[in-house]
């Protein structure tokens, strides 16, 4: 996805629902009505340096908020003897886990 795309897809994938906003991977797939332990959702989508443009093309968005929520999730996100984010993340519950059927 370009600068030029953010505009035509962000209103499908940025979610703000959940009590942090969050970018989810695909349209379809990830969200609570989609999974049961949904929303789901993976690290790697928050491209943190491109926040700060987006808003040049989808200001409709708080940008800054997501990239808040991520570098929160990326703080919470630590799983394991190694406490290391999973590489897909369920969001169903207070605390972030593992999404069912992956591992970390």
């Amino acid at each position: 996805m370009t600068l030029r795309d953010v505009g035509l897809y962000a209103g499908s994938i940025v979610a703000t629902e959940h009590p942090a906003h969050q970018v989810l991977p695909s349209v379809a797939g990830f969200s609570a009505e989609d999974r049961a332990d949904g929303p789901v959702v993976n690290l790697s989508s928050w491209i943190f340096p491109a926040f700060d443009r987006m808003p040049l093309r989808a200001p409709e968005f708080d940008w800054a908020g997501l990239a808040r929520s991520g570098r929160r999730l990326v703080r919470a996100a630590r799983f394991g003897p190694a406490r290391r984010p999973s590489e897909w993340i369920s969001l169903a519950e207070a605390a972030p886990r593992p999404a069912d059927g992956v591992a970390y």
